[in-house]
């Protein structure tokens, strides 16, 4: 059977910046957009407040819904990802406080290990990044909301 998963995203802009986590193992780093799983109980924004607090270590106002994808497992290659699970998505715009300093690291719940702003012109090469997250972020309102099963 099949376990379907939802998970919040912040997109939390500063002029031409994003901010991202990262994480470090064996592998490398590896950046993400901040966020986390919806637990049992919670709405999807108290879900991204909680999972940005212990990530960022700030708190976080949600906006709007900019986009919802369904991640389907089962379409990557056998043996790359647990094939029981599905993950829907979804994207806030959000913001935080004029003074958040993003430069410390500083080791977070999940495993994080830092948070950065970045160029959005450094988008297209950061590995684990949604593919059309540029487009969505350059041209609000000018892109679908649902994305339907991506990988």
């Amino acid at each position: 059977m099949t376990a379907i998963h939802n998970m919040v995203k912040a997109l939390i802009l500063r002029g031409e910046e994003i901010l991202v986590v990262e994480t470090r193992s064996e592998q490398g780093s590896r950046f993400a957009l901040p966020g986390g799983l919806q637990h049992p109980g919670s709405s999807l924004a108290d879900a991204l407040r909680t999972a940005c607090s212990e990530q960022i270590g700030a708190a976080v106002e949600v906006g709007e819904l900019a986009q919802v994808r369904d991640y389907m497992a089962w379409s990557h290659e056998p043996g790359e990802v647990d094939e029981d699970v599905r993950v829907v998505e979804f994207y806030f715009r959000c913001s935080v406080s004029a003074d958040f300093d993003a430069s410390s690291e500083s080791p977070g719940a999940d495993g994080s290990v830092a948070t950065r702003w970045i160029a959005l012109s450094e988008l297209p090469d950061v590995q684990h990044i949604p593919e059309g997250l540029l487009e969505l972020l350059r041209s609000p309102g000018g892109q679908k909301l649902y994305l339907g099963g991506v990988s």
